[in-house]
């Protein structure tokens, strides 16, 4: 994907670029330290101010054990020689089978011959060739050498690491990082210049959105400038450069006094950091910081810091070998977004695209623009520039996606469909959309929701309704709607989504697009709105092809400890190969209705999934429609009581009232009995899956009725209540299965159908290759409105 920049210190590493993210201490636990890998540098995990300290181990051990959840790529854990004794720390780390080791102050000697009898490399921070020389006689493999600019504790000498640098890599012949003052990839080019092998930063890595220190703190890095700086502890013997505040006048001043050094010490002691780094106070606190603030402008996610150091590295080493630097993108065939456009002329579209017929985009298809939509990273080289210098963020950058509005985006409003949120603006982004912009997708804004996403259709008071871009009488479906009507119009060709009951699939398989709801945990939530359909909501992805759906959930899917519930996901993998998968084909589901058209699609779809080698066998499910209803009905009522009796005020849409008054009127006993229904359900269904691989059912029992309306009232001549239409889903979401609709054999007047395929919890991936497969066998991505 991109072009590594290769040394001795990424060979020694295993990494992609020589960028190794400094030990902060209290800053930089398992969340930093994988993003810094994850992105191809070596995060550290830092042993002060873990939970217990370095006297319990076993809080180390939990740190490391959350870092290898989140990242296969190697990372290293920090020791500070000389606050404590570090050994426990370090066997348990040894025994975790860490294989970097990375040692600042004190003699590191031997700590690294304990290093070398498990085969771990180990990485001495030191200031000047002097100590780099004794660090080398000791064993170790690499030095990092920090100059005057660094942040928090640097030499005793006023050395600047433009001097430091050099004279460092000539004393020693092991490879040397530059540390101090370094945040751009102009500085990454500078210190290889020098002659370094890769840098350590610290800084800038605070100023990071993974890093574990406050916001005050990051903010305040963002707005300052090298002057902003001071010094602290000179009379110690271990000076420190920390941010300028009051409480650092104070150190700085009791040392002009000649203070004693217990005063010194009690000053800079205890929670004097703390305050800080953790709370917030900066003025009655002292915190790390180095004169490279001057070149931060912003809080950003790791893996775009490195992206973008890279790509400024590569452009500047271009710049000065005189090269242009004007080398093509990737071949089509490997650039991103390839399937993402339609490949000739579209109907109601000329062949250079654009927005589709004007009737498409009819109320609620992009509901609205904002200042913030448009954007993806907030800075940095553009991703053409990135493609250029072959250090794109992801496969995926530079894509447009929009997101649902019940969805949590920084800076713009998130209405979810009623008036009681039309003001709100959050302050973050939810996690996943947190995740595809740093991977530098495009937001081109949001889509439209029925209110509080608790409806099969796509109409509120704020908006209005959303139409069906096959046919703008008719509705797209519920409640992502605005979604797949947008990508149905070609209004761009990813989105999120989210299906709490079926709230993806159905509406994907009326507007012709592929929509995945996975199961629990597969995608980390944090961050969003109130989870009023507990875990039965999930987000998930929609796209026009299988292949860029796929492309999107591997953007997604990276576990977070703010999420548990992805602790129990087993990894995200797409099989290149089906083995013969044993379906359970479900027609009906009892006595329920189904349209004959859906009917006669999904039997085709049976016969030709057993054309294609699987075994596939007509059947009934393992229970009823009725028992669905008793558990699914209490958590939807509850959950809107308890909504309204927080927020205050009563809803506007047809039903909710109603709804909410249900809810008001559960008892708590009735609600623990519907959590205990899921969790048996659950267990029930896991069992089920250990004779059937996939369930085949339609998607939706009825093809799309008239914008307005919340539901049809009849199915194939028989009356139906407001969820006859979605029999068929919410089996998967109180079962804690991913489903997935995909488009089958349109009906004779060209409305799409589709079906569904479920499968037992984690198996998202093979989910992922059935639809690949049936693509491949039977293509729709030609299939555009008229």
């Amino acid at each position: 994907m991109s072009h590594a920049i290769e040394t001795r210190v990424t060979r020694l590493l295993g990494i992609r670029y020589p960028i190794v993210q400094g030990g902060l201490a209290r800053v930089a636990f398992a969340d930093l330290a994988a993003a810094v890998s994850n992105a191809g540098g070596l995060g550290q995990i830092s042993t002060a101010g873990l939970p217990g300290g370095l006297d319990g181990p076993e809080a180390l051990r939990a740190e490391i054990r959350r870092c290898r959840m989140l990242t296969d790529k190697p990372f290293a854990v920090n020791f500070p020689i000389g606050r404590q004794d570090i050994w426990p720390g370090l066997e348990a780390t040894l025994e975790e089978g860490v294989r970097v080791i990375a040692l600042t102050a004190g003699n590191p000697a031997p700590y690294i011959r304990r290093c070398q009898e498990v085969g771990a490399k180990t990485l001495v921070l030191t200031a000047g060739p002097e100590l780099a020389r004794k660090a080398e006689a000791a064993g170790a493999d690499m030095v990092a050498t920090v100059g005057y600019e660094g942040g928090g504790h640097i030499g005793r000498s006023d050395e600047t690491t433009m001097v430091m640098v050099p004279r460092t890599v000539a004393a020693v012949k092991i490879p040397v990082l530059a540390s101090g003052g370094i945040a751009t990839g102009a500085g990454l080019l500078a210190a290889l210049a020098l002659g370094a092998e890769g840098v350590e930063m610290g800084t800038r890595f605070v100023a990071s959105e993974e890093a574990v220190a406050h916001a005050r703190y990051k903010q305040a890095l963002v707005g300052a400038v090298p002057t902003d700086t001071m010094l602290i502890k000179r009379t110690l013997g271990m000076p420190g450069r920390v941010l300028h505040s009051a409480y650092a006048e104070r150190i700085v001043a009791a040392e002009a006094a000649g203070a004693p050094k217990e005063e010194i010490v009690a000053l800079i002691a205890g929670r004097a950091n703390a305050r800080g780094t953790d709370d917030g106070d900066l003025e009655d606190s002292y915190v790390w910081a180095g004169q490279s603030v001057g070149l931060i402008d912003g809080i950003e996610p790791a893996r775009a810091i490195i992206a973008r150091m890279a790509a400024e590295a590569t452009e500047g080493l271009a710049r000065m070998r005189g090269c242009s630097h004007e080398r093509p993108l990737p071949a089509a065939g490997h650039h991103p977004g390839r399937a993402l456009r339609p490949q000739g002329p579209v109907p109601g579209r000329g062949a250079g695209g654009g927005a589709g017929p004007d009737r498409a985009a009819q109320p609620g298809a992009e509901r609205h623009r904002h200042p913030g939509c448009g954007r993806g990273r907030r800075r940095g080289p553009g991703q053409r520039s990135r493609w250029r210098a072959g250090v794109p963020l992801s496969p995926l950058d530079g894509v447009p996606f929009h997101v649902k509005d019940n969805i949590a985006v920084a800076g713009l409003p998130c209405v979810w469909g009623s008036p009681l949120f039309r003001d709100f603006v959050p302050e973050r982004d939810e996690l996943p959309v947190a995740r595809l912009r740093a991977a530098g997708l495009v937001l081109l804004g949001k889509t439209n929701v029925p209110e509080f996403t608790l409806q099969g259709y796509t109409d509120n008071s704020v908006f209005g309704v959303t139409r069906n871009p096959w046919d703008p009488r008719l509705t797209p479906g519920g409640s992502s709607g605005g979604a797949v009507a947008a990508l149905a119009a070609g209004l761009g060709p990813l989105a999120l989504g989210t299906d709490g009951g079926g709230s993806i699939r159905r509406p994907a398989s009326h507007a012709g697009v592929v929509g995945l709801k996975p199961s629990p945990g597969r995608v980390p939530r944090c961050d969003g709105l109130p989870a009023i359909l507990l875990d039965l909501e999930q987000i998930g992805p929609l796209a026009r092809t299988t292949g860029d759906l796929i492309a999107l959930l591997s953007l997604l899917v990276a576990p977070d400890a703010r999420d548990p519930s992805c602790r129990a996901m087993p990894p995200f993998l797409v099989p290149d190969a089906l083995p013969r998968q044993r379906i359970l084909y479900v027609p009906r589901f009892g006595a329920a209705p189904v349209n004959p058209e859906i009917t006669a699609s999904i039997a085709a779809v049976a016969v030709r999934l057993e054309g294609l080698g699987h075994a596939v066998e007509e059947g009934e499910p393992p229970f009823t429609v009725e028992e669905l209803a008793a558990i699914f009905g209490p958590v939807g009522q509850a959950g809107l009581a308890w909504l309204l009796a927080e927020k205050g005020g009563e809803p506007t849409a047809p039903g909710l009232r109603e709804m909410a008054a249900a809810g008001r009127g559960l008892s708590a006993a009735a609600l623990f009995g519907a959590i205990d229904g899921i969790a048996a359900f659950r267990r029930r269904m896991a069992g089920f899956f250990g004779a059937w691989d996939l369930i085949l059912t339609p998607a939706a029992a009825a093809l799309p009725w008239p914008a307005k309306a919340v539901a049809p009232v009849t199915i194939a001549r028989q009356a139906v209540g407001p969820r006859g239409h979605a029999v068929f889903t919410n089996f998967a979401n109180i079962g804690g299965l991913p489903g997935i609709a995909l488009p089958a054999a349109p009906a004779a007047n060209g409305l799409p159908i589709g079906f569904q395929l479920v499968g037992a919890s984690g198996a998202d991936g093979l989910l992922c290759a059935m639809a690949r497969e049936w693509e491949a066998a039977e293509p729709w991505a030609g299939r555009w409105p008229a």
